[in-house]
C-alpha cells in the first residue's frame, strides 16, 4: 500500500490550502557494479577553482564510511555527471576502486582541465552486426523511454507484416523458447533495436554526423542516413 497524507492550511485572512503528499516510490535494488570501471567528471569555472573541487572532492571521501565502497563511488560519479552543472574547464578520472580515484585526485593538478569545445564535436553512429542480442534486450529501454517504445514497436509492426514475426514479442519470450539465435528472427530484432536506440539518442540531442554498419548494421546505417525508407529497410 502506498502512504498517502492530507496537509490543509487555513490562513487568518482567508487563504486556505490543502495539499496531499504521497510518500516515494521504493527504489529498485542496484545492480552489482563491483568490479567495474568508473568515470568521475568534474568541471570548474577557472583553474583555481579546478583544484579547489579536487581538494574538496578528496576531503569528503576521505571523512566517508568505506565499508560499501563500491556503491559509494559509483553514486559519487552519478552525483557529479548529473547534479552539477558543466563549466568551462573539464576533467574526467577513471579508476577501479575507491582508492585508485581518490589517488587520482590527490596527484590531479588544475593543469590537467581542459576547455570544453564551443560546440559538441561531431559524432558517427556504428550499427554492429549479427551476434550481440541477448534474451530480454531492450526491455528496460522500452519500460522507461517512451520514444525508445513507440519507435521499436513501429518497426516491430513494419517487419512483422514483411516477415510474419513480431520482433517486440521474440525478446520477451522465456529464454527456453528463444528464437533470437536463429539469423532470419535475430537480424531483423537488432535491426529494430538499432532503430529505436537511434531514436532515444537524437531525443537527448545527439545527431550523428556521419553513420557505418558492418553486415546487417549496414541496413541500419542506411536507414538512418535516409538512403533507404522504412518499407525498404525492412525488405531489405
Amino acid at each position: 500500500k502506498v502512504a498517502r497524507a492530507g496537509v490543509s492550511s487555513f490562513g487568518l485572512t482567508g487563504v486556505n490550502a490543502h495539499t496531499i503528499l504521497e510518500a516515494a516510490p521504493e527504489r529498485s535494488k542496484p545492480r552489482d557494479v563491483s568490479g567495474r570501471a568508473t568515470v568521475w567528471l568534474i568541471s570548474a569555472p577557472d583553474r583555481e577553482r579546478a583544484a579547489l573541487s579536487c581538494q574538496r572532492l578528496q576531503q569528503s571521501l576521505a571523512r566517508a564510511a568505506l565499508p560499501g565502497a563500491d556503491e559509494l563511488l559509483h553514486s559519487v560519479a552519478r552525483t557529479l555527471a548529473v547534479a552539477r552543472k558543466p563549466h568551462e574547464l573539464r576533467c574526467a578520472l577513471v579508476g577501479n576502486s575507491l582508492e585508485e580515484l581518490t589517488d587520482a585526485l590527490r596527484a590531479h593538478e588544475a593543469s590537467a582541465f581542459h576547455e570544453a569545445p564551443a560546440s559538441p564535436p561531431p559524432v558517427c553512429f556504428v550499427y554492429s552486426g549479427h551476434g550481440g542480442q541477448w534474451q530480454g534486450m531492450g526491455q528496460t529501454l522500452v519500460r522507461e523511454y517512451p520514444v525508445f517504445a513507440e519507435t521499436f514497436h513501429t518497426v516491430s509492426r513494419a517487419i512483422e507484416q514483411e516477415a510474419g514475426f513480431d520482433p517486440a514479442s521474440e525478446v520477451c519470450r522465456p529464454e527456453a523458447e528463444s528464437r533470437l539465435d536463429d539469423h532470419p528472427i535475430a537480424q531483423p530484432t537488432l535491426f529494430a533495436m538499432q532503430v529505436a536506440r537511434t531514436a532515444l539518442w537524437r531525443s537527448f540531442g545527439v545527431e550523428p554526423a556521419a553513420v557505418v554498419g558492418h553486415s546487417m548494421g549496414e541496413v541500419s546505417a542506411a536507414y538512418v542516413a535516409g538512403i533507404l525508407d522504412l518499407e525498404a529497410a525492412v525488405q531489405v
